[in-house]
Formats: C-alpha cells, sequence, structure tokens
C-alpha cells in the first residue's frame, strides 16, 4: 500500500489503541517515509494489566463445510488474525484487507527485582531500522566499549545507560540525530 494510505490507517490504529497504553509510536517503513509499506509496525509500552487488544475465538466453516475454532484479535473496529509473534512482538493480518501489523512492546521503568530502565527509544531503533543503519550503530557502540542490546538499550560493563529514548541512544554513541527517513 501506499505511504499515504498507511498513514491513514496507522492513524486509526493509533486512536483506538491510544486511551489503553503508556505510549505508541509508529515505526519501520512509514516512520522512515518509504513509499510503499508493507508492513505497518507501531511500538507500544501497555499499561500494566490493561489489555489494548481484544481477544476472542470465532468458529469459522471451511470450504468443506467443518467449522473450526480461530483466534481473532479486534483493535477498535479492525478484526485481525494471529500471524506470528513472540514475547516481545506479535504479527496481525487484518481480516478485511489482509494488511500485516506488526506490534513491538516496549517497557516502562522498572524496579522489581532489579532496575530495568525504560528501552521504548531503543525498541523504537530497532523497528525503525533499516538493518544496515542499525548495523551502524551496533558499530558506533563497539567502538565506543559499549554494546546495543536492541530490547534494553545501550549497555556499559553490567549496566544498561541509555536506551529511553532515540536521541539519548545518539548523544551517548557521540552522533548527530538522524532522523528516520534520512535512515537509508
Amino acid at each position: 500500500m501506499n505511504l499515504e494510505l498507511a498513514q491513514s490507517f496507522a492513524k486509526t490504529l493509533i486512536a483506538n489503541v491510544e486511551p489503553r497504553v503508556l505510549r505508541i509510536e509508529v515505526a519501520g517503513q512509514i516512520r522512515r517515509k518509504e513509499p510503499e509499506i508493507d508492513t505497518v509496525s507501531f511500538v507500544i509500552m501497555p499499561r500494566k494489566g490493561e489489555p489494548f487488544i481484544e481477544m476472542g475465538e470465532t468458529v469459522v466453516i471451511g470450504t468443506d463445510g467443518v467449522g473450526e475454532k480461530e483466534k481473532f484479535y479486534r483493535i477498535g473496529d479492525v478484526l485481525c488474525r494471529p500471524v506470528e509473534g513472540d514475547f516481545f512482538k506479535a504479527g496481525l493480518q487484518t481480516v478485511e484487507d489482509d494488511i500485516h501489523i506488526e506490534i513491538a512492546m516496549a517497557r516502562e521503568q522498572s524496579y522489581s527485582p532489579v532496575v530495568m530502565p525504560c528501552n521504548f527509544g531503543s525498541v523504537l531503533m530497532l523497528e525503525t531500522g533499516p538493518d544496515f543503519f542499525l548495523a551502524r550503530i551496533q558499530g558506533r557502540a563497539k567502538h565506543l566499549g559499549y554494546l546495543w542490546e536492541p530490547l534494553s538499550g545501550l549497555v556499559k560493563g553490567c549496566e544498561i545507560v541509555a536506551g529511553a529514548t532515540e536521541k539519548e541512544i545518539f548523544q551517548t554513541l557521540k552522533m548527530d540525530y538522524v532522523e528516520p527517513e534520512d535512515r537509508k
């Protein structure tokens, strides 16, 4: 789909999810403003104990007349089926238009049992990409004695020193901030 249509779709999903999460931002190809979009990507920081997507099951009758249970997810008015996922990222496909959606999870700072800094910026950087730009970040981090763990942030020794925002990561790496659309 083209960028304008993808941005409109993303805006609708954000409006449906935003009241139920701490933070949500578009990522990936849309954030990089690529002309053609394959996947609508988001990074979400959920509220603890509050679902932002409704889940359920329905019976779908196949062409052979046999019914099978199928899981579905509803994001506002958008009905989706699961296509992939793990503890960090969910892949969904819209039922009506077959639009591929990826939702990556970030965390707010937590203190139990150990301090885990917010990782939203690091996850946003990972999900925005592209891969060769991320390799540049990884190389710069190594050159300066850091390790970039995308799901945590920049690590020095045993301490996460940056990861809450992308700007914090760039600053720690002594790099000028690069706008997402310039990460090509």
